[in-house]
């Protein structure tokens, strides 16, 4: 996406090279990748106020941005956690980040520096004229050219280097208190992160247009945009055949998506799926957006409580989310199989700009977990920018959690969630607080420290280095805690040729429950069971499974025997630790597979045998739930 920006509206536009008001050239903004950017609110420009109030004096922040209505545009940029690009005037401003120690701080630039430097009465370093070349020629700042600094500076802190005539040369970060900046004949005093050059010009803020102004500016560009999607929306739905219907999440992005669709003629069902780990306002709005638009909607319900599948599980990671199969997926195959038996469109509202798996997905995709269901979103191509005109320009009311600050919209125990997200959350939601005691008892088990609660470390199974290094040790756990129903399976080498035949063996590390186990084994073929020997038989003793642990395969091929004696293991982790979560039942094509009581079953009179719900399972998928040790 190309950010540009009508220098005489002084307004944002939307990749196009003219604007839509004045018909005057526009140049390109310089964002950092991916570039999903998005208005600021009001929150956010009151986050900008304190911070530069907070680290430049009183007066700073309004010197930056004037009020709550101007038009700043945030660029949501790549970092640890949280950080904002902010743009105003055709050009990035500051940065916000947040320290996941330490909290949110504000990064200026040379031209946000430049509109505080005549205010500023904190975090500034006055430098000599002589040291002015060295400075437009990217050296650090010394202590010999510093002839003034605030008193209050301390080593870390962002500050803003001035001239003489107070004007901002650059910007960067304290590696001094301010005293010894001026008391010290040498070192580095500023680690410069931005200079002015030789002869750049300083342009003062330009006209300042309203949000309305931008989307008189835009409304061409939007109208094309919406005039797609309603095509796309359109083609997938005479493309597929099936029924449609709309994937609500209580976010900006599915509410404009739904916005789309409806505008193109159709009246879908709304499906929503309730967690149990939802916003009550999040509820509440996708049963007043239905109410609105006189919309049937549809409710799914967990049949879990993430609380306990996380005393199953562990907490969920970004890299080992569990949760999206057990609290969402398997809601939503429910539904696909109860109401929509022969599959289903599901247009979703997702977008390239918000995650690097997303930016490689195509419009149109079929949903691994859930057969049948082909996902399509007609709003791939859009920012967040596009989404919120889009919301502004049909007067749709959006989730009351944005006006708070949240960024992004969905369970509140998301792993993907930025810590900053997720400190507001739990700064505002009483019901946080179980989450909250459950990390923190599952911390003190494993032998994590109150770290690994604090900063979010939990949220990653591979905690990422820099993380680690803001506090060593706190991502190692000393006990080794392992989860309730833990079960490993070791191999016994390869498969061996035995009179004739293969044979591959294995053993799980605990007696088996036979009798689940020969329900679930009834998938590869007709089973039964031998109490008096404690063991399963599947057909002619193809698949052997003892009491004891101990599973069998035989077979023609090796190949065919490793490969047979893998589907009768994953069949015994489903039988003895099926949490019910329900993606396999939509796979069987004769109805075989059902769920009670939180866990599938198996109609031995209905299966055929064919293999066909084999596929994604939560259980089989998510170690440590179950771990396979090929000692071969």
């Amino acid at each position: 996406m190309k950010l540009r920006w009508c220098h005489h509206c002084n307004l944002p536009i939307l990749d196009e090279g003219k604007c839509g008001t004045c018909g005057g050239p526009t140049v390109k903004v310089n964002l950092t990748p991916p570039g999903d950017i998005r208005p600021a609110r009001r929150v956010d420009i009151q986050r900008v106020h304190r911070l530069a109030d907070e680290q430049f004096g009183p007066g700073a922040g309004r010197a930056l941005v004037p009020d709550e209505e101007s038009v700043v545009v945030l660029n949501k940029a790549p970092a640890d956690d949280r950080m904002d690009e902010v743009i105003m005037d055709g050009a990035v401003v500051a940065t916000m980040r947040y320290d996941p120690l330490s909290g949110w701080h504000l990064l200026p630039r040379i031209g946000g520096a430049n509109r505080m430097a005549k205010v500023a009465t904190s975090g500034v370093v006055q430098i000599s004229e002589d040291a002015v070349p060295f400075i437009e020629g990217g050296a650090s700042i010394l202590a010999p050219g510093v002839e003034a600094a605030s008193l209050d500076i301390g080593s870390g802190d962002q500050v803003m280097v001035i001239d003489h005539e107070g004007k901002a040369i650059a910007v960067g970060v304290a590696r001094m208190l301010g005293k010894q900046m001026v008391e010290e004949d040498h070192g580095i005093c500023v680690k410069v992160r931005h200079h002015r050059r030789k002869g750049d010009a300083m342009p003062d803020p330009g006209l300042q247009g309203t949000w309305d102004d931008v989307i008189a500016a835009n409304e061409a560009h939007m109208e094309r945009m919406i005039d797609k999607g309603k095509e796309f929306v359109h083609r997938v739905a005479e493309e597929e055949g099936l029924p449609v219907a709309v994937s609500f999440s209580g976010g900006k992005d599915s509410l404009a998506l739904l916005l789309v669709v409806l505008e193109a003629g159709l009246n879908p069902p709304v499906v929503f799926v309730d967690t149990g780990i939802e916003l009550p306002e999040t509820v509440e709005h996708v049963h007043d957006v239905a109410r609105r638009h006189d919309l049937e909607l549809i409710i799914e319900e967990t049949e879990h409580d993430f609380v306990e599948m996380s005393a199953v599980f562990g907490p969920p990671s970004r890299d080992y989310r569990w949760c999206c199969k057990t609290q969402k997926l398997g809601p939503v195959a429910r539904a696909l199989n109860s109401r929509f038996p022969g599959g289903m469109v599901t247009f979703i509202g997702q977008r390239r700009y918000e995650s690097g798996p997303r930016s490689r997905s195509g419009a149109v995709w079929r949903n691994p977990w859930v057969p049948g269901q082909v996902g399509a979103s007609p709003i791939q191509e859009w920012t967040a920018m596009h989404v919120w005109l889009y919301l502004r320009m049909r007067n749709e009311e959006s989730n009351p959690w944005y006006d708070l600050g949240l960024e992004r919209i969905g369970c509140y125990t998301c792993p993907a969630s930025d810590l900053a997200d997720l400190k507001l959350v739990e700064e505002h939601y009483p019901g946080y607080a179980r989450w909250r005691t459950f990390l923190e008892e599952w911390a003190e088990a494993s032998g994590h420290d109150e770290r690994w609660v604090e900063l979010g470390m939990w949220r990653f199974h591979n905690v990422p280095k820099s993380l680690q290094e803001m506090a060593p040790g706190a991502a190692e756990a000393t006990e080794g805690l392992a989860p309730a129903f833990q079960l490993t399976f070791e191999m016994d080498g390869r498969a061996e040729e035995v009179d004739g035949a293969f044979v591959a063996r294995g053993s799980f590390d605990r007696e088996l429950d036979l009798e689940r186990v020969a329900e679930l084994l009834t998938i590869l073929g007709e089973t039964r069971s031998d109490g008096e020997a404690g063991q399963v038989v599947v057909g002619e003793g193809e698949v052997i499974a003892q009491r004891d642990g101990t599973l069998v395969a035989r077979g023609e091929t090796g190949k065919a025997t490793a490969d047979l004696l893998e589907r009768a293991r994953q069949l015994v982790v489903r039988a003895e630790l099926c949490v019910g979560c329900g993606v396999c039942v939509p796979r069987c094509p004769t109805g075989a597979l059902s769920t009670v009581e939180k866990r599938v079953r198996v109609d031995q009179d209905t299966c055929i045998h064919c293999g066909s719900c084999f596929g994604p399972c939560a259980v089989v998928d998510f170690p440590p739930v179950a771990v396979m040790v090929d000692r071969g």
